[in-house]
């Protein structure tokens, strides 16, 4: 389920997926720090040590152990041209708005955007349970 940080706490124990900034690295690997879409903090919890430099946009798939924590599973780091043209508010719209009708577009993705897709996932689930459960 994709989702903003506002959504968490709905999903204990539950594997979600988010896409963020990192804001900071903990120095042995095994944590970092980003900004979901709906701007709040979200603390990412790694299995192993993260063995390469984060920064960007990352996407966190992983169990949501606390209301603003979630244990990774997998990640993907955007490309530095696609994170550079990143906006955060156009990609959390776009995020409502696919949850409401169903469609994705092929814009390049914003945090702003991606935040009104979840929300909008979240709203009509019932109507697009695809959409909701993956």
């Amino acid at each position: 389920m994709r989702v903003n940080a506002k959504l968490l706490a709905n999903y204990q124990r539950q594997t979600v997926c988010l896409v963020g900034r990192v804001l900071q690295c903990e120095p042995q690997g095994m944590s970092f720090k980003m900004e979901s879409p709906d701007k709040q903090v979200v603390q990412i919890i790694m299995k192993k040590p993260i063995q390469e430099p984060l920064e960007g946009i990352i996407e966190v798939v992983g169990e949501v152990t606390a209301k603003l924590a979630i244990v990774c599973e997998s990640y993907v780091l955007f490309p530095p041209a696609l994170a550079d043209n990143f906006d955060v508010a156009t990609n959390n719209s776009r995020l409502k708005t696919a949850r409401k009708t169903g469609q994705v577009t092929n814009k390049p993705p914003d945090m702003a955007s991606y935040n009104a897709v979840v929300e909008s996932l979240q709203n009509s689930r019932d109507y697009y349970p695809t959409m909701a459960s993956s």
